[in-house]
């Protein structure tokens, strides 16, 4: 997976017209991004006689001026009464989305795998296509197979849908998809001094939460800074709402591993399969503690206490 692929075929969303393409920001990447940096570096560097504070002060202006972005977006039609939207980040805050992807590719590619329920994970796209991933499943009849399968020792099915998915993920969530949630907390507390310390040994969970946070970053910078909800449309989107979602597969896997359930995920619906009444009424409210969070508290606290924020099951 390279970032132009990712620019290329991934960034405006497939339900845009043919007439938009990216082809040529994908193909002058080099450029662009080698003009963005000379102009960040004139920009930002202190000048001769320059007293500290204003230079400070100066930076501070620049990054709070380029330093994020609002998504375009538009509606299309979902169905005969509802509507959806679409968004299309800023280039400029959508290709450091693109590197990190790029950059971390192997390893998301692991934790997909290692998922026990979904359906639904990225796996990139061969060479002209038409998208840079396409969704593991190959179609309907092969989810459809695969549920059968997995419900045949089973008595009843619990289906569950995650209501407003996409525009609920709490985006500081992404550090704990990636290197698990005690491990994040863990390195969440860490000072500056002692991670980068740890990241210049080499130390691989340091470096992945490093990068992982960067990316929490990156995806709220294509949204003026916010940190509930990702776009709707980029691939880049579907790859980090499936590391978030592969996570709770393993925990709701392993909270339930004496009731032995089986499931099947494809994107935000829950296909799970249980024996008794009583077990299906455990599975509800166990999926419930995994995804809610404590609302009322802010910032990066509500990634140490649970997976996402804002998120119901309907």
């Amino acid at each position: 997976m390279t970032e132009e692929k990712l620019i290329e075929l991934g960034y405006l969303p497939k339900e845009l017209p043919p007439g938009f393409i990216t082809e040529s920001l994908s193909r002058n990447l080099t450029e662009v991004k080698s003009r963005w940096t000379n102009f960040e570096t004139s920009e930002t560097e202190r000048f001769e006689d320059e007293s500290r504070s204003i230079w400070n002060q100066r930076k501070a202006d620049f990054y709070s001026k380029y330093g994020s972005s609002q998504c375009v977006a538009f509606s299309i039609s979902k169905g005969k009464l509802a509507r959806r939207v679409l968004k299309i980040p800023n280039p400029k805050h959508y290709i450091t989305v693109s590197e990190l992807i790029s950059n971390n590719w192997e390893l998301y590619q692991a934790l997909f795998d290692n998922s026990p329920f979904s359906m639904s994970y990225p796996v990139e796209e061969a060479e002209n296509s038409k998208r840079a991933v396409k969704t593991y499943s190959a179609g309907v009849p092969v989810l459809r197979n695969e549920i059968l399968k997995r419900s045949a020792r089973k008595l009843i099915q619990v289906k569950v849908d995650i209501s407003n998915f996409y525009p609920t993920i709490y985006t500081h969530t992404i550090p704990w998809s990636i290197l698990g949630k005690e491990t994040a907390k863990r390195l969440l507390k860490t000072s500056k001094t002692e991670l980068a310390e740890l990241i210049s040994d080499g130390n691989s969970e340091a470096i992945n939460y490093f990068n992982a946070d960067k990316l929490d970053s990156a995806v709220r910078a294509c949204q003026d800074r916010q940190s509930i909800g990702i776009p709707i449309g980029p691939d880049s989107s579907h790859i980090v709402s499936e590391l978030i979602a592969c996570q709770i597969d393993g925990m709701i896997q392993e909270k339930f591993s004496i009731l032995d359930v089986e499931a099947v995920r494809f994107y935000d619906d829950y296909y799970i399969f249980v024996n008794t009444l009583d077990e299906a009424d455990k599975v509800i409210k166990g999926l419930q503690l995994t995804l809610l969070c404590q609302v009322k508290k802010r910032g990066k606290e509500l990634a140490k206490d649970g997976i996402l924020a804002y998120l119901y099951l309907s």
